[in-house]
């Protein structure tokens, strides 16, 4: 009797979800709205307790001396000192990119400086002198339109068209402000949750083995270590990765004569974290920067650039990132592939990894499967 009211509440929940899809729809938004920020702080904390780590290991091998700082103490220093140096990368980033841009737009300016002189002189020796003529008059006939009645309609929508691009400012501000106070409460939650990451941990296997059997529990618990060390590793991977393709490409353009070594090769390393995507965007925007010095040289430049990515790519990304993470080099691939299909750049960027844990799993349910069977497969 119970399962038979239990499948009826079910099938009137269903119903009555069927009948109302708009409407829970809009409370899902306006919850998911809600509750973003926390989400997006919890991936924040997730991405940067990695080098918050490595942080808190190199002070706890320190600490083991003099022992004068406590455990607390060690995750707090540890954050900020994690805090700090993204903050010197992205400075450090800027410094190299922002000045080579702007001498870029200067070049740019100065060679549109020098060109104006060649464009009027063509323009005086191609253009008709009748064409010319024949705009004067029908100059002379639109000023004669613009008279008292006319100038007043164009006032009256020229205010409409103010009024509305007024409004238009204050709500491109408005949604501004708001993405600015959003992403500092997810930096908030994620601080929070950094400090207090200890305690978050215990709460939660409290939770798990309070309200699932130890069996299942041990399983969740395992899949989290799991899961925190394969991201930890990419991780790891694509910083590895990043600064080798920043050198290589320094190196290799320096030898070529190339301009923006350094910027393409700071690009690319930033970029590099989009696996398979952001190397073409580095490519384009370094041979549009140095397509304003000589075109030649971009060609060259796209040439070097994907002769040095290919390699790369092929020889060094599926090993590095991809024993990072335990996955095989063909996988590495395919999972990014799919990712970026599935998801877009955050799919390319987090289903490397994502894979890896799945293909973790299912080698060692196989694996216990078939030692259930008495049977041993070499790979």
């Amino acid at each position: 009797m119970r399962k038979i009211v239990l499948l009826m509440c079910i099938g009137a929940a269903l119903l009555a979800m069927a009948l109302h899809v708009g409407e829970i729809g809009g409370l899902l938004g306006r919850v998911w709205g809600m509750i973003l920020p926390a989400v997006v702080g919890a991936i924040m904390a997730f991405v940067l307790n990695v080098p918050m780590r490595g942080f808190e290991r190199l002070l706890g091998r320190l600490n083991r001396k003099k022992n004068r700082l406590s455990e607390n103490k060690i995750r707090f220093i540890s954050l900020w000192l994690t805090l700090i140096s993204f903050v010197l990368v992205i400075v450090f980033v800027l410094s190299l990119v922002v000045p080579e841009i702007a001498a870029s737009l200067k070049s740019l300016f100065a060679g549109i400086q020098q060109a104006i002189p060649d464009v009027i002189a063509f323009a005086k020796e191609h253009i008709d002198s009748e064409w010319l003529k024949e705009e004067l008059l029908e100059l002379d006939s639109l000023q004669e339109k613009l008279s008292g009645e006319n100038i007043t309609k164009m006032i009256v929508s020229v205010s409409n068209g103010a009024y509305d691009i007024a409004g238009r400012a204050l709500s491109i501000a408005t949604s501004t402000i708001g993405s600015i106070m959003s992403i500092g409460m997810s930096l908030i939650v994620a601080i929070y949750m950094l400090l207090g990451k200890k305690k978050l941990g215990m709460q939660t296997r409290k939770l798990l083995y309070a309200y699932l059997k130890k069996e299942h529990a041990d399983k969740v618990c395992d899949i989290g270590r799991l899961t925190s060390a394969t991201y930890a590793k990419f991780l790891s991977g694509q910083c590895v990765e990043a600064f080798i393709i920043a050198i290589l490409l320094f190196i290799v353009f320096t030898l070529f004569r190339l301009p923006y070594a350094s910027l393409i090769g700071v690009l690319a390393a930033v970029l590099s974290f989009i696996p398979y995507i952001g190397s073409w965007v580095a490519c384009i925007i370094g041979a549009l920067l140095i397509c304003i010095i000589s075109p030649w040289k971009a060609v060259l430049s796209v040439v070097v650039y994907q002769v040095v990515q290919f390699l790369e790519g092929k020889l060094i990304y599926p090993r590095v990132v991809g024993k990072s993470v335990g996955l095989p080099p063909i996988y590495t691939l395919l999972a990014a592939l799919l990712g970026g299909n599935l998801f877009g750049i955050v799919g390319i960027i987090f289903f490397i990894p994502f894979v890896a844990v799945i293909y973790v799993l299912v080698r060692d349910h196989a694996d216990s499967r078939l030692e259930k069977k008495n049977m041993k497969i070499e790979e």
